[in-house]
């Protein structure tokens, strides 16, 4: 065979090997155009969907708007109350005593509020639950129905940053801090009496004090 024919029948394959790869690809073209309808089908109907649930939600929002209003007052209302109830409680039996950390203090109050302006002018108020005091020292006294972990950092932190300035008359005092709660989440008792924080929490009747390791701030 002359090599102009052996060229011949080399161009004539590559010919008909690039007309059956042209028939896949028309074929893959055509299952391309198929899949993306069907994508674009399923996009719309997902679309649509998605506007429908939307749509149902605002609906079932606005139909029970009071009705989560009525749910998250009664949720705020069983709180408060329970707070109420736990200050009660450990107001009552401190004040019988006045004693805590081995000191007897002159006066038992609750409730007391502060607030002053910094010289950034950002507001610093607080609110004390129970605070013992006599002419030397000073016991404030955090009650909770539940004590959590962010409880006790926030006591011996925060708390008594804003006493320290919210109430002067007692910069010379010795500051103690008391923990009281109907129930105490794991850890919670261990980590504050790490801090010298006393604990006060309710057994039956009674109120059980834990002021061994109390320390002064």
């Amino acid at each position: 065979m002359k090599e102009w024919e052996k060229e011949l029948d080399e161009i004539r394959a590559l010919n008909a090997e690039s007309a059956r790869w042209r028939v896949e690809s028309d074929k893959w073209r055509v299952e391309s155009d198929k899949w993306r309808v069907e994508s674009e089908k399923l996009g719309a109907d997902f679309d649509k969907r998605l506007e429908e649930a939307w749509k149902w939600l605002e609906d079932y929002k606005k139909e029970n708007k009071e009705a989560f209003a009525e749910l998250r007052k009664n949720i705020f209302g069983i709180s408060s109350s329970n707070g109420m109830v736990a200050e009660d409680y450990f107001y009552d039996s401190v004040d019988k005593t006045k004693v805590f950390g081995g000191n007897h203090f002159d006066l038992v109050r609750r409730n007391l509020n502060s607030k002053c302006k910094g010289e950034d002018g950002k507001e610093c108020k607080m609110e004390l639950d129970i605070l013992l005091t006599n002419a030397i020292a000073v016991c404030m006294i955090e009650a909770k129905y539940r004590a959590r972990k962010e409880d006790v950092s926030e006591l011996a932190g925060d708390k008594v940053e804003k006493f320290r300035k919210l109430f002067p008359e007692y910069a010379n005092h010795k500051l103690y801090l008391g923990l009281a709660a109907m129930s105490f989440e794991k850890g919670v008792e261990a980590e504050a009496k790490a801090l010298g924080i006393g604990i006060l929490k309710a057994n039956g009747d009674a109120v059980e004090i834990d002021d061994a390791n109390l320390k002064a701030y």
